[in-house]
């Protein structure tokens, strides 16, 4: 482009050059020195544009050989000669920036009205001023074009680049947009599956515990051996609809799923013969006499209140003690507990029943625990729990998904744990407050 440019120059000069020379009338010997400074001009237009720094002061060679040939001429002003100081002005206006464009053409102006100031010297005519005025205003208005053109092609340079760093910025914004989203799918997929860890798995210790249980049924009680499956039957129906409820999150149809009344089965209060329950704070004993369950009691599935309400909502501290007292009941382990005096917040009442659920199962399953001491409270820090069992920890333990989420759900509250091994296994840690209390 620049190269095309240079010729097309190069052709309208030589157009306007031999325009000058009719017009002259010279001499041989004059025509030939007017002829090597147009052959100086032309060539040092074609050198300054290959020149490393390109600069307004370059164009002083220019002003200077144009000069040079209008003070050849016999006439006070040649205007071919003159037209060939506003060629150089476009040129500079078009090939460099806007303020190295204007000292170029402040440069070529001066010298293209010299000529007009120097005739003034000798007598101040009419005609010389009207001249000087008109070529004088003449060039303001076309340095003022170009100056106008230049700052259009700046406004659209600099929308075109606006317009590019918007869609780069789009095209991250859906980047962003699809990571986040996948983010959000693989919390939630987390979400699911320790909230399918902590209900099922602590269903199905239960019920394995009570089938154990009822194998001791078949030797010594065995007219209540149905109501004992009757009540295994329930919490497998339970633990059915936990499987249902993850799935059909797992399946876009909502995370949040109560499910409908054929897909949960009833359920009764169950109580335990020998525990006590005096109030949500108070100390409370869930006691296995004899390490059996009285038959007489509701013989019903499970009741958390989780599997009641929803799959995370656990807002009550009933919630919390109906799952004590109903894991005690049918695993036979002894559960002594003491909780906070008052109803926490629904979302700390959630996590402390996820975090009791998770730890009475794994001594069940894991420990082999027959005795699980629970203290839980609150103070102005936040909620603390503290739960130890006498199962067979031993002096190492391996963090698999359920105390791995369990770390997970209380640092997402900005809490802690802890654990102990040696003496039972002890789960030690709190959490922080979030308000709303009842």
């Amino acid at each position: 482009m620049k190269r095309q440019y240079s010729i097309i120059k190069l052709f309208i000069n030589l157009i306007i050059f031999a325009f000058a020379l009719a017009f002259e009338g010279a001499s041989p010997e004059r025509t030939a020195l007017l002829v090597m400074l147009f052959t100086a001009f032309a060539a040092w237009g074609l050198i300054r544009p290959r020149l490393k720094t390109g600069s307004g002061f370059w164009y002083t060679v220019d002003a200077a050989l144009i000069f040079l040939l209008e003070y050849q001429s016999k006439y006070l002003v040649n205007y071919f000669f003159h037209i060939l100081y506003i060629s150089a002005i476009v040129e500079a206006g078009i090939s460099l920036d806007k303020r190295k464009g204007n000292i170029a053409a402040v440069i070529l102006s001066v010298a293209a009205l010299s000529k007009y100031v120097y005739a003034l010297h000798f007598g101040v005519s009419a005609s010389i001023l009207s001249q000087l005025l008109f070529n004088l205003f003449a060039l303001v208005f076309l340095i003022t074009l170009i100056n106008f053109g230049k700052l259009q092609q700046e406004e659209r340079n600099k929308s075109q680049r606006l317009y590019r760093e918007l869609v780069e910025a789009y095209h991250r914004l859906e980047e962003l947009s699809a990571q986040k989203e996948k983010a959000a799918a693989f919390e939630e997929r987390n979400r699911i599956a320790r909230d399918m860890h902590d209900s099922l798995g602590h269903r199905l210790t239960s019920l394995i515990m009570q089938i154990e249980m009822g194998k001791e049924y078949l030797k010594k009680e065995p007219d209540k051996t149905n109501q004992y499956l009757d009540r295994c039957a329930g919490n497998a129906r339970e633990a059915l609809t936990d499987t249902r409820r993850a799935l059909r999150a797992l399946g876009g149809m909502g995370s949040g799923e109560t499910g409908s009344a054929a897909d949960r089965s009833s359920s009764g209060t169950g109580s335990v013969t020998d525990g006590t329950n005096n109030s949500a704070g108070g100390k409370n004993s869930c006691v296995m006499e004899g390490g059996t369950v009285d038959m007489e009691s509701s013989i019903a599935g499970t009741n958390g209140a989780t599997d009641r309400a929803g799959n995370d909502i656990a807002d009550e501290m009933e919630s919390i003690i109906d799952m004590i007292e109903e894991f005690s009941k049918n695993t036979g382990i002894e559960i002594n507990y003491t909780l906070p005096d008052t109803e926490l917040a629904p979302q700390e009442n959630t996590v402390l029943y996820r975090v009791i659920q998770e730890a009475i199962t794994n001594a069940a399953r894991h420990g082999r625990a027959t005795r699980i001491d629970i203290e839980a409270g609150r103070d102005d820090d936040g909620i603390w729990f503290c739960i130890q069992n006498n199962g067979a920890a031993g002096g190492s333990y391996t963090e698999g998904f359920g105390l791995s989420s369990m770390r997970k759900r209380l640092e997402d509250m900005d809490g802690s744990l802890e654990i102990e091994t040696g003496q039972g296994f002890r789960l030690a840690g709190r959490f922080r407050k979030t308000g709303g209390y009842k």
